[in-house]
């Protein structure tokens, strides 16, 4: 996260954890950044809400849990930070948020890196996988060989396996697609929400005109709109 989430988490959290909370005090070391004011080391703070930066300095060896509020930039990041939790090779549990509109706010984080957007779309497809072993995707993306056997139930997959039917999403693309090239033949782009207002017969009327509202629920349009980005029929233009 960044500094700004960081205190609003915090204060949302505040009521429930009041006496374990720690927020990220990254702000107030001006003299030494790799300094750690808080009482981790010793175990009297059993929760840091901390930014990315803050987070990847702790070194303690039995941080059991590390929770995503939102998507990471890349799968090396989230590798990288989901790291913290289990060094003393005990189980932890490393948990990620997941929301349509963290693609869209983090993709103009990363516009100027040179693959950042294809590496966002890689962990959204991560995110996005229902039925693959989380412990089997990391090792396809790190060419290495993995067997989902060997998980042992230790990710979300594994543990709760459910029969999954493809669905045809054809008609729901073309719907899309439809109103994109309306928009964009009245010189117009529309943004993720707008889009989805338009689709679900909502906005402006000139954005949905001859064309049928959906009958999806919002998250499964959502889902859509995902498996476009992901597949290269839609790109984020920023």
């Amino acid at each position: 996260m960044t500094e700004n989430p960081t205190d609003d988490l915090t204060e949302d959290l505040t009521d429930d954890l009041t006496d374990d909370l720690t927020e990220d005090p990254t702000d107030d070391l001006t003299e030494d950044p790799t300094e750690d004011p808080t009482d981790l080391t010793d175990d009297q703070t059993e929760v840091v809400v901390a930014t990315v930066a803050f987070g990847m300095g702790i070194d303690k060896p039995n941080v059991r849990f590390v929770i995503h509020h939102s998507i990471s930039k890349s799968i090396e990041n989230y590798y990288q930070e989901s790291g913290r939790a289990g060094r003393d090779d005990q189980p932890a549990d490393c948990i990620v948020y997941y929301g349509f509109a963290d693609i869209f706010r983090i993709s103009t984080m990363v516009v100027m890196e040179n693959v950042g957007q294809k590496k966002l779309l890689q962990m959204v497809d991560y995110c996005h996988s229902l039925d693959r072993c989380r412990r089997s995707l990391m090792a396809v993306h790190f060419d290495e060989i993995w067997n989902e056997d060997d998980c042992n139930q230790m990710c979300d997959t594994c543990r709760h396996r459910k029969e999954y039917t493809s669905v045809d999403i054809s008609s729901h693309a073309r719907q899309v697609v439809q109103i994109l090239e309306l928009a964009a033949s009245q010189d117009e782009r529309l943004t993720p929400l707008k889009l989805l207002e338009a689709w679900s017969g909502k906005g402006p009327a000139k954005h949905r005109k001859m064309i049928k509202s959906m009958t999806l629920k919002r998250r499964d349009a959502e889902a859509v709109v995902v498996r476009m980005l992901l597949l290269g029929y839609l790109r984020s233009s920023l």
